[in-house]
């Protein structure tokens, strides 16, 4: 990172995951057309020059094409950085007005044959493939000083071969610097993998379905959320949610529901363009447990507070075992029948009353009527719990069991994980809108 920094100008950790890899598809693509024409530079003889001289319009067309393609890539890396607002280049004043050429490249006696024009400054050369990198990186070619490459039309085919060699020189030296962030990706990756392995391993003999993805769900939270808040990543995947869920769902969430969100969407962004021996449970894990805060919030505590305001005894199902009243994180997603005396039958995708939860189901109707949806009918509130409850299964029974087994869970699935909860279907986003708070 250090290198890159004080070559380049800038760190590569600033920028954000999809930022970068744009940078470097974009370098690369300049890499490859410099090299193109540096080979069609050094192999220009004599009988080519007397072809284009021929067809010297169609000649001019493709020069222009060629500068115009070239052009079209440098707009592109500067809105990168114009994105980012990091300074492109902290010591380009150190190579301004260098008027000499490396020997290693042109040999000393081609150094004063350069033209005037490289001379002038519009190409400072002089301290080696930096300086040239400086320039480059610099606003000098991303902005005004892009008329240097209509400038290279009027050099000679040995001067072009130069000028297209030292841009292929410093273009490796750009990609070289800014793929050292992927290594350190895909090595936190495979830690992540290893972690999150031992922890499925820890709780692979847990009997009940529920309670062993509760528990290898919030271990493994812990794991992935580690240095996520405050990176660039996760600033730009805040937005990102915030629309797709919605403003108004958004604040309805506590901070840590938006951190499991925005840690699901940036995950699947880094760990997209892997495959092989990859896992991608991680990220429906994360973004089940944002679902589990916001219900739990919702239709566990919300009603325990409404019956002890209203006098009313507490359900069974609001008591630990040992006779204490159950906190946030004793709730589990499968308990909601006891609450709610709603069952999912998710084969005939229907959701029905139990008789046994009668005397519950009443009194979180009420609940629903009077505090957590208000001003809707009773038939209304129990149409919306049942639409809850449904897509809540659904993503216990598809996504976070699924992932909480020892299989890997595929990139597909994690895709499909998203698309539910937040990006299509926005699940989550509209059980927040239902909900008075």
């Amino acid at each position: 990172m250090e290198n890159s920094q004080t070559s380049f100008g800038i760190d590569p950790e600033k920028l954000t995951t999809s930022e970068r890899r744009v940078f470097l598809d974009r370098m690369q693509k300049y890499f490859e057309y410099f090299q193109k024409m540096q080979k069609k530079a050094e192999n220009h003889n004599i009988i080519d020059r007397v072809a284009d001289a021929i067809k010297g319009e169609n000649t001019k067309k493709q020069k222009e094409q060629e500068i115009t393609r070239l052009k079209r890539y440098f707009k592109l890396v500067s809105q990168v950085y114009d994105k980012t607002k990091v300074e492109i280049c902290n010591n380009s004043a150190e190579y301004s007005g260098k008027e000499t050429v490396v020997s290693s490249l042109s040999g000393a006696a081609e150094t004063n044959a350069m033209p005037a024009y490289l001379r002038r400054g519009l190409l400072p050369v002089g301290g080696g493939a930096m300086a040239a990198g400086s320039v480059l990186l610099s606003g000098s070619l991303l902005g005004a000083g892009l008329e240097i490459f209509d400038v290279v039309t009027g050099m000679s085919d040995k001067e072009q071969a130069i000028f297209y060699k030292k841009m292929c020189e410093t273009l490796m030296e750009v990609v070289s610097a800014f793929n050292v962030p992927e290594e350190i990706v895909k090595q936190e990756l495979l830690k992540t993998m290893k972690s999150i392995g031992e922890i499925k391993e820890k709780y692979k003999d847990i009997s009940d379905e529920e309670e062993m993805a509760k528990r290898i769900q919030d271990e493994c939270i812990v794991e992935l959320t580690a240095g996520i808040e405050g990176t660039s990543d996760c600033e730009v995947f805040k937005t990102k949610a915030l629309d797709l869920i919605g403003k108004a769902a958004w604040d309805k969430m506590n901070s840590n529901s938006q951190i499991f969100i925005v840690t699901g969407e940036l995950l699947y962004e880094q760990w997209k363009i892997y495959d092989e021996g990859i896992d991608f449970a991680p990220i429906c894990l994360s973004v089940s447990k944002a679902l589990e805060v916001e219900v739990t919030r919702r239709y566990f505590i919300g009603f325990k507070e409404y019956l002890e305001n209203a006098g009313i005894p507490l359900l069974d199902e609001m008591y630990k075992n040992n006779g204490a009243i159950k906190e946030a994180d004793d709730y589990m997603l499968g308990n909601l029948t006891s609450v709610t005396g709603y069952a999912v039958y998710l084969d005939t995708q229907k959701v029905k009353l139990v008789g046994r939860y009668t005397d519950a189901n009443q009194l979180f109707l009420k609940y629903a009527k009077n505090e957590l949806f208000k001003e809707k009918t009773e038939s209304k509130c129990s149409e919306i719990i049942k639409e809850h409850l449904l897509n809540i299964k659904i993503v216990c029974e598809k996504y976070r069991n699924p992932a909480a087994h020892k299989q890997k869970m595929n990139k597909v699935s994690a895709r499909e994980c998203l698309d539910f909860m937040i990006d299509v279907k926005r699940v989550l986003g509209k059980i927040l809108d239902d909900c008075e708070w």
